[in-house]
């Protein structure tokens, strides 16, 4: 709403307790009211209106004289409407009025009424201002325009938005949740649970690589020594089965506690054991040596045991 000063040398500062709203009608149009006004020792008004614009011609804290009743003048604010009797006031300027009218009533805490919003002419007075004028037009055009503190206006493309976001919070709501400082702190603890997951599997991961690694040169050794070509492939087809099972967790789990129990030794234990073998195998005359060569059977014979029953 904008409205633009023109001021008045007609007023004075004696007010009153502001609780009334008088409306009249220029029988003419807003150019002749501001050059009327400006005027001294006239008539004055608070403000004039013509279609969208808004003239202020006296401060609301001081009195202007438009009511003809100087007691009136004191508690009232009067608002000049362009328009006469072979013409109406426009839609403009019943627009402009509501908008004006609403914000005088809020500021003041005028009531909206008929009783409070009235004609010069109810004003003991004898007047036909302010005409045609439609006071019952202005008052609802100005109750659509007031809303009370705690109403607010959305525009109708931010309507779906905050109905999904008022979606969304009832979600977290029924899930425990009643703040985004509880969400954010439930997803790092997700994220730092995955993440040590992460940690732990891949530490898995790694052992396993070295027991494969390690198995894997110890079997070539003792095909090697042995001479026995057809048990190195039937060893080699089983590993790369147990290869492809490296990337799941639970399988790895699965493997270790099968090759310990199927041992009766600890990992601990079989690590030495094939360092014992590693050692043998570096010997001058490894084929002669009946230790090395029962070790190697009894490996490969475990080892084939485990293959068969993955």
């Amino acid at each position: 709403m904008n409205i633009v000063w023109k001021g008045s040398p007609n007023y004075d500062s004696n007010r009153k307790p502001i609780d009334r709203i008088v409306i009249h009608w220029m029988s003419g149009t807003l150019a002749g009211t501001d050059a009327q006004f400006q005027k001294s020792g006239g008539t004055s008004a608070h403000y004039g209106i013509e279609d969208n614009v808004i003239h202020q011609y006296v401060k609301e804290d001081n009195v202007a004289y438009h009511a003809g009743v100087y007691t009136m003048n004191q508690r009232s604010i009067g608002i000049e409407h362009s328009a006469n009797i072979d013409r109406p006031a426009s839609e403009e300027t019943y627009k402009s009025s509501g908008m004006l009218v609403a914000d005088l009533c809020k500021r003041y805490s005028i009531p909206l009424d008929r009783n409070h919003i009235i004609k010069h002419s109810e004003v003991p007075r004898s007047t036909a201002c302010p005409g045609t004028l439609n006071l019952d037009k202005i008052i609802q055009i100005a109750k659509g325009n007031t809303m009370s503190d705690d109403e607010t206006v959305v525009k109708k493309e931010y309507l779906a938005q905050l109905e999904e976001a008022k979606s969304y919070l009832q979600q977290f709501k029924d899930k425990g949740f009643f703040s985004a400082t509880e969400v954010s702190q439930q997803i790092d603890d997700l994220n730092k649970a995955i993440g040590d997951k992460n940690t732990e599997i891949k530490a898995e991961k790694d052992r396993a690589e070295s027991f494969r690694k390690d198995f894997n040169d110890l079997l070539a050794y003792a095909a090697k020594a042995v001479n026995t070509q057809q048990e190195l492939n039937q060893v080699h087809t089983g590993l790369d089965n147990v290869e492809k099972n490296l990337t799941e967790y639970d399988d790895l789990q699965r493997a270790f506690a099968t090759l310990q129990l199927s041992s009766g030794k600890s990992e601990e234990e079989l690590k030495a054991e094939i360092a014992k073998l590693r050692a043998l195998l570096k010997q001058e005359n490894v084929l002669e040596n009946v230790e090395l060569a029962d070790l190697l059977k009894e490996l490969v014979r475990r080892l084939l045991s485990i293959i068969k029953r993955k």
